[in-house]
């Protein structure tokens, strides 16, 4: 008769799904759609290139969490019609590099060195980019990796 012991296996699974459930909970709070535009949008205002004469641009900008199977984005976005431009520059500082025309309707009127001039059109050099979406998408990638590991620590210790 070999001689040989018993292990209740039962334990262990009960305390491997304790551990999934909680790998899930701290996993979803860190990844939380409200938590991360709340930050984004304090990355955006702290990034030193980047000035809000309005605060339009830090308002519309939102993070959104996508789940697709085991895959997990996390996407960074603006819905102001300008953002693209503030972003990644435009005109002469933009993906085509050269000023582009804004024509009035039918004139075009504003000061210029404190005199007030009028043009039907003008040439538009363009902005230069501020990089704040993706300076808070960076920020927000190394603040979220601390935020998952700790996470992933406080799970594993409940095991």
């Amino acid at each position: 008769m070999p001689i040989g012991s018993v292990v209740d296996i039962s334990r262990v699974a009960h305390g491997h799904k304790h551990f999934l459930d909680r790998h899930d909970r701290e996993f979803n709070n860190v990844l939380n759609d409200q938590r991360l535009t709340a930050e984004a949008q304090l990355h955006i205002t702290a990034n030193a290139a980047f000035k809000s004469r309005t605060g339009n641009l830090v308002k519309k900008s939102q993070v959104r969490v996508l789940r697709s199977g085991s895959k997990v984005i996390v996407r960074y976005s603006n819905s102001a019609p300008y953002a693209r431009a503030q972003d990644g520059g435009s005109g002469l500082h933009g993906p085509r590099h050269s000023k582009y025309m804004i024509v009035g309707n039918p004139f075009l009127r504003f000061v210029w060195r404190g005199v007030p001039v009028v043009f039907r059109y003008v040439m538009h050099p363009g902005v230069k980019p501020t990089h704040f979406l993706q300076v808070a998408a960076a920020v927000g990638f190394r603040t979220n990796l601390v935020l998952l590991r700790d996470a992933m620590r406080r799970a594993a210790k409940s095991f």
